[in-house]
């Protein structure tokens, strides 16, 4: 039993040191894309040019309303709202969050927020604004009208 002891001790003490004298693992931070470079068509850099890419400008859907009143709180829903590349890469698409202007009669009225092919936003109904149609719309060019009703 005795010999047992002093074995399985040896054995305890020879794997401790090996243990403690060994170096800890690294960890590489990974600096590439997870894409393999060889299986990307051009330089990574190359990818996502922002000067050449095309804007996919939001398209505003209708308000479902039957009419609002100075004052009140509408909600903005429109799809697009991103950018697009066709080039030497291949096709390719950035959502990523992206602000745009909104405009009630022409006049800057807030902005909405664009995230993977979905706008959101709200409009106050400017106060003072006369009963009757008007035009809601964002930049690039998408417009809805919205009839307004007396308070």
């Amino acid at each position: 039993m005795c010999m047992w002891s002093w074995k399985l001790m040896s054995v305890l003490v020879a794997c401790s040191v090996l243990v403690a004298c060994s170096t800890a693992p690294t960890i590489e931070t990974p600096t590439q894309p997870s894409t393999q470079q060889d299986d990307f068509p051009c330089a990574w850099e190359d990818a996502f040019p922002t000067e050449t890419a095309q804007v996919i400008w939001p398209e505003l859907a209708p308000i479902e309303t039957e009419g609002a009143a100075p004052g009140d709180e509408l909600e903005i829903i429109a799809v697009g709202g991103y950018l697009r590349w066709d080039n030497e890469c291949g096709d390719s698409v950035n959502e990523s969050a992206k602000a745009f202007q909104l405009y009630f009669d022409d006049e800057p009225a807030g902005t909405i927020q664009c995230y993977v092919n979905a706008c959101l936003g709200t409009l106050v109904v400017p106060a003072g604004t006369s009963p009757g149609e008007h035009t809601l719309s964002v930049e690039g060019g998408s417009s809805v009208d919205i009839l307004v009703v007396a308070q």
